[in-house]
């Protein structure tokens, strides 16, 4: 998510290195990171930031996204669960659009749907398509849509829990 960040133009000389390729007998090159980079102390403020910005500056045209940037996302990690698929889909299709005015790409998208699975496209997806009998800790942009089946004791809120519990 931090690189897909730009910096401004008055940032870039905080974010100077040298240059010279081991070679101490010529003068150094002067480089200057261009975007948000890994290791700064303020990067994960900046990527909340504009995440952020963008739910607000979108939240009338694309209100369940906006929600969803606002309360169920951390950086670019969103655990979000909605009482039907049609909303679920309604909600992919919003955060697609969310992401992409901010210029980023969400990737390895998980479901508990079928419907959903063959919605997305298979590059956008997580590699594991279970998502309680494996290990998340690959998974960069989470999304469980929730459809209660009869015989089931799983609600939205127990759904969250588990996958926040495996998340660690």
């Amino acid at each position: 998510m931090y690189l897909q960040i730009e910096l401004y133009d008055e940032d870039k000389p905080m974010l100077r290195f040298l240059w010279r390729d081991l070679d101490s007998s010529k003068e150094p090159q002067i480089y200057e990171y261009c975007r948000v980079v890994f290791g700064i102390n303020t990067s994960p403020f900046i990527a909340l930031k504009v995440s952020q910005q963008s739910a607000q500056k979108y939240k009338d045209e694309l209100p369940l996204a906006a929600e969803t940037v606002l309360k169920s996302t951390y950086m670019d990690d969103s655990l979000d669960s909605v009482i039907d698929e049609q909303v679920g889909l309604e909600l992919y299709n919003q955060l697609i659009t969310l992401w992409g005015q901010a210029g980023m790409k969400p990737m390895k998208w998980v479901f508990n749907s079928k419907a959903f699975l063959e919605a997305v496209p298979k590059e956008q997806r997580a590699k594991s398509d279970d998502i309680f009998s494996r290990g998340m800790s690959n998974i960069s942009l989470m999304c469980a849509f929730y459809r209660r089946q009869s015989g089931t004791n799983y609600s939205p809120h127990t759904i969250r829990q588990r996958l926040c519990r495996a998340r660690r």
